[in-house]
């Protein structure tokens, strides 16, 4: 007679059974060490290892795992406290700003130094200030909405929205000027009642400004210096 085929549904019930019934009693191979002698664990080495030893192999590389994601996680918190920090410092440079030239030179020099950004540039909107009445630093320059640098992000940036890493070559060299050191950049709209210009960051790291990366801080640095420029060109 030939021997009947297991059924494959009925082999996974019995697997899923023992592994319900192990879980319900983790001290099962303590009571029936026996059974233990019986049980062939084959390493990844080839040769044979016992239960505790590749439970403990297991457990090691669990703490590897769970270390590395503490790791990760404390390393961002630290980020971002960095980060809140250094926002908190610009406000207060900007709350003793007492006019736009004044607010535009400290968020430049700001952005430079606190933040590490290697390029900034800041733009205002030709429609939305008359540059005869104040003097502006040499980072900002007045153009119109419609600039070929963030012509094709116009629409987001007058919703408030951060354009980050989404700059070609050609844009960012048309924006920042020829700087071939710089690998990516984002767009800040200043943007109140209504888009009155834009912040350009441009630095060296093409990890910086990235699509993938949330753009949390940049849009309250975005309206934090959007709020005070508003606010000092309204004064005029």
């Amino acid at each position: 007679m030939s021997k009947s085929k297991k059924n494959p549904a009925t082999t996974n019930n019995n697997a899923a059974t023992v592994i319900e019934y192990l879980l319900a009693h983790p001290k099962f191979f303590n009571e029936h060490s026996h059974v233990l002698a019986q049980i062939d664990l084959a390493h990844d080495s080839g040769t044979a290892s016992s239960l505790i030893e590749r439970q403990v192999s297991v457990l090691r590389m669990q703490n590897h795992k769970s270390r590395a994601e503490l790791h990760e996680v404390t390393e961002n918190a630290r980020l971002n406290e960095q980060l809140s920090d250094k926002i908190h410092q610009l406000c207060l440079r900007l709350i003793a700003a007492d006019n736009l030239s004044a607010s535009l030179t400290q968020t430049i020099s700001c952005l430079n130094t606190e933040f590490g950004i290697n390029r900034v540039k800041l733009c205002l909107w030709q429609n939305q200030i008359d540059s005869t009445l104040i003097d502006l630093p040499c980072s900002v320059t007045i153009t119109s909405s419609d600039d070929a640098a963030f012509a094709e992000h116009l629409d987001r940036l007058e919703h408030g929205e951060v354009v980050c890493g989404q700059l070609s070559r050609k844009q960012i060299d048309h924006f920042f000027g020829q700087h071939n050191d710089l690998a990516s950049a984002a767009l800040l709209p200043l943007h109140s009642e209504k888009a009155f210009g834009v912040i350009g960051l441009g630095c060296v790291s093409e990890d910086r400004f990235r699509r993938d990366l949330g753009t949390v801080f940049l849009t309250r640095l975005a309206e934090l210096v959007s709020h005070k420029l508003w606010l000092d060109l309204n004064a005029y």
